[in-house]
């Protein structure tokens, strides 16, 4: 406790999560009992595109010439230029060393010295924005676009019986807000466990309305039920919704949104 508060009182930004705007990365340590968040946008930037792409590591390169759309490829080099941008940051490890590895099901983490900075970080885009999300214990972050006419009924199969009910009830006009919440969160939580696609989206239960969700609620054996997983809401900005999930209730949640230059 007593290391938890001499960390709270250091830490300036803690209260009602609200959005930053910065031209630069400028924090550089995230103390255990908080999380970072940084987003950028993906449709504007300052940065020459060879220049980016040149930042990335032949891994990402490659992944990024699959991509069939020039938009889609843009997207992906940006998110990722931006992610090792934060990343070589907080790690003090310059970008172009910083070398990543993966879980049994994918989740990426630091590899060689940044490593032992001791971070976890996540990643997630939606069209034309980009979010990662920073701390020291495993977490999870997704965005979507509020996308209004969506089938937010015929899509929610994948949620819980009791969600399917909650939002069948919903007036129509409430449907797609609730819904976008609702997946965000889910996915956020599964992203933060790491476990990938062995745990169903119904087996575990949220809100799905209202900026405050508290945590998930465990509905069959396929969801852990240890540790609690504390989920909060996001809107980065207008029209976007996002869900952040941490294994602990955080003190401090900084958000921060970078306009300019990508590579700083």
């Amino acid at each position: 406790m007593v290391g938890e508060r001499l960390y709270m009182s250091m830490n300036y930004r803690c209260g009602p999560l609200s959005w930053v705007r910065t031209t630069n990365v400028g924090e550089s340590f995230v103390d255990p009992f908080s999380v970072h968040l940084w987003a950028i946008s993906l449709e504007s930037w300052a940065d020459d595109p060879g220049a980016l792409y040149e930042a990335l590591s032949p891994v990402e390169q490659e992944r990024a010439d699959a991509f069939v759309f020039d938009r889609h490829r843009r997207q992906y080099v940006i998110s990722h230029v931006f992610l090792r941008r934060v990343l070589a940051r907080y790690s003090g490890t310059p970008e172009r060393e910083l070398a990543f590895r993966t879980g049994g099901h994918g989740k990426p983490r630091l590899a060689g010295r940044a490593e032992s900075a001791g971070l976890e970080f996540n990643l997630s885009h939606c069209g034309e924005l980009a979010l990662v999300g920073l701390g020291r214990r495993p977490l999870g972050v997704d965005v979507e676009t509020v996308r209004e006419g969506a089938d937010a009924v015929g899509v929610a199969g994948y949620f819980h019986p009791a969600e399917r009910r909650v939002l069948e009830a919903l007036p129509p006009a409430r449907r797609a807000d609730a819904f976008f919440r609702g997946w965000t969160r889910k996915e956020a939580v599964v992203k933060a466990i790491g476990r990938g696609l062995s745990i169903p989206l119904s087996a575990f239960e949220v809100e799905l309305e209202g900026d405050d969700p508290g945590v998930a609620l465990p509905r069959s054996a396929e969801f852990p039920a240890e540790p609690e997983w504390h989920v909060v809401h996001l809107e980065p900005v207008p029209g976007v919704v996002g869900a952040l999930a941490v294994p602990f209730r955080p003190a401090c949640v900084g958000a921060w949104l970078l306009d300019g230059s990508v590579l700083g």
